[in-house]
């Protein structure tokens, strides 16, 4: 499976980003772990433009996935966002489950966590995305 791959750096502008290409699930990792981090949240601070950030999409499965990193550049956090097709709650939760969009969101992904999130999504784990999300 390949992913469509994009990068918004701290000097970029909210409606910029920086095209990575597409990438197999291995490259997605490594892209995750080469992507300088501490010196992009560093200078978003110190720029005050955006939060850099990484984006991953599976276009044919209709899924997506991001994770920005901020606060303390030695020791980041990082929100992040995943949707795909799946078993969501309707109404609120309050007329059960079906079909539709699942919506995951944090804002409490340490740098561990938003590898993993990444790695699940790729390995396409929804059940495993489902319980990080909701543990952070």
């Amino acid at each position: 499976m390949l992913f469509e791959v994009s990068a918004q750096y701290s000097y970029q502008d909210h409606n910029e980003s920086t095209d990575l290409g597409t990438k197999s699930a291995a490259d997605v990792l490594k892209c995750f772990d080469e992507f300088d981090w501490e010196h992009e949240v560093s200078e978003a601070t110190r720029l005050g433009k955006v939060s850099p950030t990484l984006s991953v999409e599976d276009k044919v499965g209709q899924r997506l996935i991001w994770v920005s990193g901020y606060s303390n550049p030695k020791f980041p956090s990082f929100v992040s966002d995943c949707t795909f097709p799946g078993m969501a709650k309707r109404f609120f939760g309050l007329l059960g489950e079906g079909m539709g969009v699942v919506e995951l969101h944090t804002e409490g992904f340490n740098t561990l966590q938003a590898r993993q999130a990444l790695e699940f999504f790729v390995t396409n784990d929804e059940a495993a995305l489902r319980q990080l999300y909701q543990a952070a």
